[in-house]
């Protein structure tokens, strides 16, 4: 895996361990790049190892981001299976949810993006 590779999946998950810490929830947008960076873990599975030293977050937290990953394949083999997409995408969601440990907290989002502007 090249530099800037690593350097675009560590940023992910830094990004997500973020949302994680401080309970936001997950968007679109979020599942998109889990989807990626899986996409690209995937591709790069045979020299994962030698660059494991180097992603602390892939050391820190396998468990979470083996539990991301399955729900992930889930929806893949749903919409394989020509399945509704919709209720597989919601499947997904509340299983990455879950793994993460975070859900959504009404009025948190809107509360945090009025202190935002």
């Amino acid at each position: 895996m090249n530099q800037e590779k690593l350097l675009r999946l560590k940023k992910a998950f830094e990004y997500l361990e973020s949302k994680a810490a401080s309970n936001q929830e997950l968007n679109c947008g979020d599942l998109i790049m889990i989807g990626m960076a899986i996409d690209l873990i995937n591709h790069e599975m045979a020299t994962l190892n030698d660059v494991k030293g180097h992603y602390e977050c892939l050391e820190k937290c396998p468990e979470t981001l083996r539990k991301v990953h399955a729900a992930i394949n889930k929806y893949y083999l749903a919409l394989d299976k020509r399945e509704h997409g919709g209720r597989a995408q919601d499947q997904a969601f509340n299983e990455i949810q879950q793994a993460l440990g975070i859900h959504w907290q009404p009025g948190e989002a809107l509360k945090e993006s009025e202190h935002e502007k």
